[in-house]
């Protein structure tokens, strides 16, 4: 670099001696203008080099991760942390995949929220909670399997994640709380268990390819709305054991379905067709 700058302000001066025209002058001046920029251009990314050097994969305190503070494909969360934060990943644009340790317990409040290319997550067997908006906008996750702990999901857990296509419940879930899987458009499938109480409002509506709903005796609630706007739905039998349900609007949207309400094990009665 100082040899440049020699070169330059030699030209400079010769052409000054030797009367060269303000034009040349002026383009030896930006030359040399322009040179200190790049230098200081350079030294400013030489700084941000070495603060990045020195910031932390992880911020971790007290076994709850904050913030993670790598953008790369593939994310391993180290042993140890209890808890992924609010807003852990956020900025996380380019992660595809994270593997989550054993040690995970809870996963906070838009955790992951707006993860725009993750793909795959092991959510491991000890997760007793995953709370609203987690996984709100990830719109590249195709696969998710509740651990058996998990007693509830919450509102907007998984609202537009566009490409999820296969959601695993666990047996011992108790509630599926408002929005949790809206607008899961390419969701085909869904096996929900005799120990939940309550389907919310919207938990499942424009989910446009939802052809396969079973839901197990046992369930006692499905509120307004919860499968609206789902229409690829044909049939759907609802079991004996729900007594809070008003099926015009559970389905409303749903073009095309025939609703059978279970009698006992062995019957059931059609209480509702509509035909496109």
């Amino acid at each position: 670099m100082a040899d440049e700058k020699e070169k330059i302000l030699y030209a400079f001066y010769e052409s000054i001696k030797n009367g060269g025209d303000l034009l040349t002058i002026q383009d030896l001046d930006v030359a040399i203008k322009t040179l200190k920029l790049a230098e200081l251009n350079a030294q400013i990314a030489e700084k941000q080099a070495q603060i990045a050097r020195n910031v932390p994969l992880f911020e971790i305190e007290n076994g709850v991760l904050k913030k993670c503070n790598q953008n790369a494909k593939t994310v391993e969360i180290p042993d140890g942390v209890r808890i992924i934060g609010k807003q852990a990943f956020k900025g996380c644009d380019k992660t595809q995949n994270v593997i989550l340790p054993s040690s995970v317990t809870d996963i906070e409040k838009h955790a992951f929220a707006h993860c725009k290319n993750l793909e795959n997550i092991n959510i491991p067997q000890g997760v007793k909670a995953i709370r609203a908006y987690a996984f709100w906008g990830c719109k590249k996750l195709e696969k998710i399997v509740i651990p058996p702990k998990v007693s509830s999901i919450m509102h907007d857990t998984f609202r537009d994640c566009v490409s999820l296509k296969s959601v695993i419940l666990p047996e011992s879930l108790s509630y599926i709380r408002n929005s949790a899987f809206l607008r899961c458009k390419k969701l085909t499938s869904i096996t929900i268990h005799k120990n939940v109480i309550k389907i919310e409002e919207n938990a499942f509506s424009e989910c446009l390819k939802l052809e396969n709903v079973i839901i197990h005796n046992g369930v006692k609630t499905i509120e307004n709305f919860a499968f609206s706007g789902c229409l690829s739905l044909k049939h759907i039998k609802i079991p004996v054991s729900v007594t809070d349900a008003s099926y015009y609007s559970v389905f409303s949207g749903c073009t095309n379905i025939t609703i059978e309400q279970c009698l006992d094990d062995a019957s059931s009665l059609m209480i509702y067709k509509k035909e496109a």
